[in-house]
């Protein structure tokens, strides 16, 4: 069986002590993917974001049910949403890509997005500090389930995406590229917060860093199943 942490979307979510991952974003791509269920659709809802004070990107359930990557330096901005719209108490696997010039959002192994803006946004070479089950400024908490939550240092596919979702089916190995090769991203894989799956440590990445989440208001007693 498969592990996941329950959100209570009024004060859980989970964070890493420091702005302890290293990215730039002035030339490298970054990629993200979740498995979520939404215990219920109505307000924003912060599934993944990074911050290190004066830039910031969130992914985030909007209040419609559509999915919104809102990235920003300070000084330009980046927004895209997608055009499906999720629904209360059913699973998804949100996938997004962003590098400076673009950026693509994956529901369900397939490319759905709208982009509001195409321009550049560069970040420089900088120190991030990820969260889970909430905006960059620790708001919009998260109501609902989230398993397995990955970032990989380079551009994630529409095929990449489409496999990792696996026709539904949990448990994909992001450690190990697929025989068939629609996956090839594990040399890239950073972080992979499984959530739940350690007892021990509900943050624990399995990634390459790794780089562990601390609970806020979280610990074993949310894990389920």
């Amino acid at each position: 069986s498969y592990y996941a942490l329950s959100f209570d979307g009024s004060s859980d979510y989970l964070q890493t002590p420091s702005e302890a991952m290293t990215y730039d974003i002035s030339t490298d791509s970054l990629s993200f993917g979740m498995w979520v269920i939404p215990y219920n659709i109505g307000s924003q809802m912060g599934m993944f974001s990074m911050t290190n004070g004066s830039n910031g990107m969130q992914i985030t359930i909007e209040p419609t049910g559509v999915v919104r990557l809102y990235a920003t330096n300070g000084t330009n901005s980046r927004v895209i949403w997608s055009s499906e719209a999720l629904t209360a108490d059913n699973p998804y696997f949100v996938g997004v890509m962003l590098n400076p010039s673009s950026s693509e959002i994956h529901i369900n192994g397939g490319e759905d997005d709208v982009s509001s803006d195409t321009g550049s946004v560069s970040f420089g070479d900088n120190s991030w500090q990820p969260k889970v089950g909430c905006d960059y400024e620790s708001g919009a908490k998260f109501y609902g389930k989230i398993h397995a939550v990955a970032v990989w240092n380079g551009e994630m596919t529409g095929d990449d995406f489409a496999k990792v979702y696996n026709n539904g089916e949990l448990g994909f190995d992001l450690s190990q590229d697929s025989s068939d090769g629609q996956y090839n991203m594990s040399s890239d894989l950073a972080s992979w917060w499984k959530l739940g799956e350690d007892s021990s440590n509900i943050g624990k990445d399995y990634g390459s860093i790794p780089l562990n989440l601390d609970g806020v208001s979280l610990d074993s007693n949310d894990i389920v199943s």
